[in-house]
């Protein structure tokens, strides 16, 4: 029982904080976020190559963003740039 409660409860705030940061994508409204922009990672680990080649690098790979609470979510985030380019 325990268990079932935990993963209902999990779930539940999962879909939340989905549903409001859809709603500041959608909407442009600032989103106080820690996570660092795709810009950041394209500097730092790809020698500030253009997004469309870093990207192609990582087609076929898999790609982790290990962010917290709204940071994968962030529309500028490195997790949001794969996710729209296909990559998984």
């Amino acid at each position: 029982m325990e268990k079932k409660l935990q993963a209902a409860l999990t779930a539940v705030t999962f879909k939340t904080l989905k549903a409001g940061t859809t709603l500041y994508n959608r909407f442009s409204l600032p989103v106080i976020s820690t996570g660092r922009p795709f810009s950041y990672y394209r500097t730092v680990f790809f020698a500030d190559a253009p997004a469309g080649e870093v990207l192609a690098t990582l087609q076929g790979k898999t790609v982790v963003d290990v962010g917290c609470g709204l940071t994968p979510y962030v529309s500028d985030s490195m997790f949001q740039a794969c996710r729209e380019a296909g990559i998984g």
